[in-house]
């Protein structure tokens, strides 16, 4: 290795070591923080506090990992402009309502005759027609996060009202250790 190879390698050390440093001041402080307000807490305290911290963040997890999907919607699809739309079995206003969709709601576009649009649901189980004048088409990549209900949200708000609750209830006892 030439003078300036090792030069460079002492800079990268040098330069790793002082952002590993930097990281370890910024953890620790942020810890201090967020344990500062059950530091106080009796044993209970501190074991419900904890279990509710644990559950809300898998729940957190969940929420990001399980229960919502990202990507990238590419071809021909279309929003819903209108609040809420009806889509028919043939395109006339006269047709039977399949269904309503309401703004914002993504859809695959099969066709289109006139004043209206073919359109099929992502999932491929719905498919209608609705007015030209209540969508908006949309080609090219679109990134989509969906989330659907899966329970966890309200397991997350019952974790964070047990965290709530026992901040509470040793409040001003101090610890009892």
């Amino acid at each position: 290795m030439g003078d300036h190879t090792i030069n460079q390698k002492k800079q990268v050390q040098e330069g790793a070591k002082a952002l590993g440093s930097l990281l370890q001041k910024y953890l620790k402080t942020i810890l201090d923080r967020l344990l500062t307000p059950v530091a106080h807490l009796s044993t209970l305290g501190k074991s419900i506090a904890g279990t509710a911290a644990v559950v809300a963040f898998l729940c957190a997890g969940l929420i990001v990992f399980d229960a919502s999907h990202m990507a990238f919607e590419t071809g021909n699809g279309a929003v819903i402009t209108g609040k809420t739309v009806n889509v028919r079995q043939s395109p006339t206003t006269k047709a039977k309502v399949l269904t309503q969709a309401h703004k914002g709601d993504r859809f695959e576009i099969v066709g289109s005759e006139k004043k209206w649009t073919n359109i099929r649901s992502l999932d491929g189980k719905l498919k209608g027609w609705v007015a030209n004048s209540l969508i908006e088409p949309k080609t090219g990549k679109t990134f989509v996060f969906r989330y659907d209900m899966k329970g966890y949200i309200l397991v997350l708000i019952f974790a964070i009202a047990a965290f709530i609750v026992a901040l509470r209830l040793t409040e001003g006892e101090g610890s009892k250790d």
